[in-house]
């Protein structure tokens, strides 16, 4: 045999053995993606359950959320109106004169009675004095003010109440 010949089956056999590689690769390839498409179906059927349960939840997600921003707004306002009330029982304890017994104080919105005792009218109307030179108060008013005979108490005493405004925020 001679060289020449013996190159050309050396060329027909590399032939050959680039062809069965080549064939070889493109099996792994369709393997391969086959695998892929197969995955990809079933990733597409994961996030449509996904999908579903999104729809299922959002409104219960959704109440939830507004729950929240309702209780936040509540101790939002809370808290804004914390400092106010602390100013105004400071005002009160500060202006209480002695022979005052301070026995509920009530706010509504902007509005505020102070209910009590007082040894006599002209110590409620004192009270009501010193509440006008508060600077958290505006225009106290004594609404009401009765003679009281009681075991309880002194022998004489008044029971007042006292209303007034407090300032708009600014």
């Amino acid at each position: 045999m001679s060289l020449k010949a013996w190159f050309g089956w050396l060329e027909l056999v590399s032939l050959l053995a680039g062809f069965a590689a080549m064939g070889a690769l493109a099996l792994v390839a369709a393997r391969d993606a086959g695998r892929e498409q197969e995955r990809g179906r079933y990733l597409e059927a994961e996030v449509a359950k996904l999908e579903a349960q999104i729809v299922e939840v959002y409104p219960v997600l959704r109440s939830r959320i507004q729950e929240l921003l309702a209780r936040k707004l509540v101790v939002e306002a809370l808290d804004r109106d914390r400092g106010e009330t602390v100013q105004l029982l400071d005002q009160i304890a500060r202006r209480r004169p002695a022979g005052v017994s301070v026995a509920g104080i009530r706010k509504t919105g902007r509005r505020v009675r102070v209910d009590g005792f007082a040894s006599s009218q002209a110590v409620a109307a004192t009270f009501v004095a010193n509440l006008s030179g508060s600077p958290i108060l505006e225009h106290p008013v004594l609404i009401e003010a009765r003679h009281e005979n009681g075991e309880q108490r002194s022998d004489y005493s008044v029971r007042f109440a006292i209303e007034a405004a407090l300032p708009r925020s600014k």
